[in-house]
């Protein structure tokens, strides 16, 4: 076995190896098992398990022992070379979602330009140009959806994003998904509804119309004929927030790995039209972060509900909205410290009608201000120099002396959207399409 008497247990293994003898030998020890090292003269570290059973005489005493000494030095160190690995594994990916979640901001911003500037010149084309369009934009589509899906799910992945729970009501987070996806639902002639309800939950907001929002794009894109239905149930103390649909069905033996990052079924051409993916990936990661439940029952070529577990909220007092989706050209500050994506918004918006007064910084913008109030401030979230668009908010409204409407552009993380939604501002998640972007603006023209 190659061990000699001058073969040492190294001392932080002593104090085990004495409570695991003094246990053999107590009143209720009789076996003993136990895996121990050992530091040969030249250094070497050996391993040996060691298995003994203690013999007593009639009267309980300790007669003898028998033993067996086996080495596992080779088994140590091929375990340890596998711990080693993972470790080294789950470090690298690790490190991987940390600088995806970290750049998700520069990773957007030329996206960001092109959406813009293929919106502003969709209505400069000859007619004969129209399919080709068509096949940048669905290009383009797939391309922000993909590294959207992935940025979202690397964030996950590296734990920065913290929950916030509040009581929210769900028909208004219904109505927000259900306008969201709405035109997908029309383009493939499918019925969306919402089921109206009263009730309220207490969870975070954000992550939860984001699970929600996921399920339901899922569900449009299985289902043919017939159309989605997004609605709740209250069972037992929690809310369950349901999303049935009349699509292909779920086998039960698949109900688990549809929720593996980049699994779909039926989709063996990898079809983008089909989706990334990531979605229901998304959706899980999400739910364990929120310590929320999924339940999916489905029937093939029936239609399946994907059921989502809520805690239940109080509802609070709801001011209604004076906002208006009507009126004229705009008088717009906008604060973009990216050039590219400046001159890209600037051309965007003047080519719907608008007026922009552009700036790489809210210390610039309030230079080229002085006289005037805009009628809206458009600024990303995050500037340089650690300025933020709430910065540009705050400091225009303080010149100025009104509470002037603002639209201020980020990525997803939740704890951004919810600074800037204390500010009385709407956040819009890059890249941004320019319909999107004007119909923001229109929804927050009233004041």
């Amino acid at each position: 076995m190659g061990l000699t008497p001058v073969d040492l247990a190294p001392p932080e293994d002593q104090p085990r190896e004495r409570a695991a003898l003094a246990g053999y030998l107590g009143p209720q020890g009789l076996d003993f098992q136990a895996e121990k090292r050992y530091i040969r003269k030249d250094g070497v570290v050996i391993w040996v398990q060691v298995t003994a059973t203690l013999v007593l005489d009639p009267q309980g005493n300790p007669l003898r022992s028998i033993g067996i000494v086996e080495q596992i030095t080779a088994r140590k160190q091929a375990e340890e070379a596998i711990k080693a690995a993972k470790a080294e594994a789950e470090q690298a990916n690790e490190a991987k979602s940390r600088f995806l979640a970290a750049a998700s901001h520069d990773l957007r911003q030329p996206l960001q330009a092109i959406n813009l500037y293929l919106g502003a010149l969709a209505g400069r084309l000859a007619p004969g140009d129209a399919p080709i369009m068509k096949h940048i934009d669905v290009c383009l589509g797939s391309l922000s959806s993909l590294l959207g899906d992935l940025l979202d799910l690397s964030k996950l992945d590296a734990d920065v994003i913290r929950p916030n729970n509040t009581d929210f009501p769900l028909a208004e987070l219904f109505r927000n998904i259900v306008s969201a996806h709405a035109p997908a639902a029309e383009a493939k002639g499918l019925r969306l509804l919402a089921v109206s309800t009263k009730l309220w939950a207490k969870c975070d907001p954000v992550l939860v119309e984001r699970a929600v929002g996921n399920l339901l794009a899922n569900a449009i894109r299985y289902t043919e004929q017939g159309g989605v239905v997004i609605g709740c149930r209250r069972r037992g103390g929690k809310i369950w927030v349901e999303v049935v649909d009349s699509g292909i069905g779920i086998p039960i033996d698949k109900h688990e790995v549809i929720f593996e990052e980049f699994h779909q079924l039926g989709n063996q051409e990898l079809s983008r039209e089909k989706g990334t993916g990531l979605g229901l990936a998304i959706v899980k990661k999400t739910a364990a972060l929120l310590g929320l439940e999924i339940r999916v029952t489905s029937r093939l070529d029936r239609g399946s509900t994907f059921a989502l577990s809520v805690p239940l909220g109080l509802p609070a007092r709801i001011h209604a909205s004076s906002l208006s989706e009507e009126g004229g050209p705009l008088h717009i500050a906008l604060v973009e410290d990216d050039a590219n994506v400046r001159d890209a918004l600037a051309f965007a918006l003047t080519s719907i009608g608008h007026t922009v007064i552009d700036a790489p910084s809210g210390e610039v913008l309030l230079a080229r201000i002085e006289g005037l109030v805009p009628d809206f401030i458009l600024a990303d979230y995050r500037l340089g120099d650690g300025k933020s668009g709430l910065d540009v908010v705050a400091a225009v409204r303080a010149k100025v002396g009104e509470d002037v409407p603002a639209v201020l552009t980020g990525d997803t993380d939740p704890a951004v959207v919810r600074r800037i939604d204390a500010c009385g501002a709407t956040v819009l998640h890059k890249p941004i399409q320019l319909d999107a972007l004007n119909a923001a603006l229109c929804r927050q023209r009233a004041r």
